[in-house]
């Protein structure tokens, strides 16, 4: 008997740890609970487990000096991004980035947004990122890089590439010609240090900013 009534008020026990967890999870968590079961019904019950460890990643660097930051995220969308046997994203929107994260899709657009959002919520500036299209010969193949601006305004950016952990100078790119960048506020055409427009010129950026912003900042 009482050992029936220890192993009922073991279990009793972890039952309460667990519903403590899944509080403190829903506290911290930037989604809620549809948005999380809306990931779920579409790419299944993994989709919660890879949007948990996002999360739990940007708590434990959140803190962290923000050139540290910077190469941890790359390091991490890069490792996610290598095991990716997601779908490719359709054309008529870019992913936000727990979309990309749970559902792990390929293409670009999917991690350059992913590397912006989570140093965004992070911490780092905005003002200090931008999203940089570089197009080869062949403007059929392009490519968005995520780019870093350090306070030093001296330096120039430095690329969050997928193929290295290592940033990169964009002085020291040669895979494509700057085509234009943008980040929260502004586009810039090529080189041009002046600002050319709004970034809601970029109509797929304005759709994914406003879907993953309202949730990061609010009416921020």
């Amino acid at each position: 008997m009482w050992s029936h009534q220890r192993t009922l008020c073991r279990w009793w026990m972890v039952g309460i740890a667990t519903l403590l967890s899944w509080a403190v999870h829903a506290e911290d968590s930037l989604l809620d609970a549809r948005q999380l079961a809306a990931l779920v019904s579409q790419y299944g019950e993994i989709a919660r487990v890879r949007v948990e460890e996002w999360e739990r990643f940007m708590r434990q660097h959140r803190a962290r000096p923000e050139a540290e930051k910077v190469e941890a995220v790359n390091r991490y969308i890069n490792r996610i991004a290598a095991g990716s046997a997601g779908r490719q994203a359709g054309s008529e929107s870019w992913p936000t980035p727990w979309e990309w994260i749970a559902g792990r899709q390929n293409g670009s657009e999917g991690l350059a947004v992913a590397k912006y959002y989570t140093l965004a919520a992070m911490g780092v500036p905005r003002a200090r990122l931008r999203l940089m299209k570089f197009v080869k010969k062949d403007p059929r193949h392009s490519c968005l890089v995520p780019g870093y601006y350090p306070p030093q305004e001296e330096a120039g950016p430095l690329l969050l590439r997928y193929d290295t952990d290592v940033l990169t100078p964009l002085a020291s790119w040669h895979s494509g010609a700057l085509q234009y960048s943008f980040n929260s506020a502004w586009l810039w055409v090529g080189n041009n240090p002046q600002p050319l427009a709004s970034a809601d010129r970029v109509d797929l950026w304005r759709d994914v900013r406003e879907r993953t912003e309202y949730v990061l900042f609010g009416d921020d």
